[in-house]
């Protein structure tokens, strides 16, 4: 079997096996840059990134605007229920592939027991549905 063969075939199995779930609420990007509830912020985010220019927070569209921080756009939440390795990107690059061709932005954040997503709250379905196409597509290569 060739390694495109093989790769294929393992992209396939962790497509096959994810379980895409919207999760209730909207999401929103923060910076907490000199900013006076820092630890309270930190205390309700779902996601952290340090950047140079400091610390990026993904927080509950409530909780940032009770904390008078700014952000832009809503977002909502689709985890993918799949046990990856933190070092397979088979599994993100065949999502974003399909949410790309859709026409779908979608941010990834990878934690140790699963990948999620955070797309445009106006999008989530079409996301959803592409996701589950992904996975129904996969699952009948694999049984062919």
């Amino acid at each position: 079997m060739s390694s495109i063969m093989t790769t294929s075939l393992k992209t396939d199995r962790l497509v096959a096996g994810m379980a895409p779930v919207l999760q209730p609420g909207l999401f929103v990007f923060c910076s907490v840059l000199h900013h006076a509830d820092n630890r309270e912020a930190l205390a309700q985010a779902h996601g952290m990134q340090v950047e140079d220019e400091g610390l990026s927070l993904i927080l509950p569209r409530a909780e940032a605007h009770r904390l008078g921080l700014t952000y832009e756009l809503p977002m909502r939440q689709i985890s993918l229920m799949a046990n990856v390795p933190l070092g397979g990107v088979a599994l993100t690059a065949a999502v974003a592939a399909a949410l790309t061709h859709m026409d779908v932005p979608a941010y990834v954040a990878a934690a140790s027991m699963h990948i999620h997503l955070y797309v445009p709250s106006d999008l989530a379905d079409e996301a959803l549905d592409t996701l589950r196409s992904l996975q129904r597509d996969a699952r009948e290569r694999l049984a062919a």
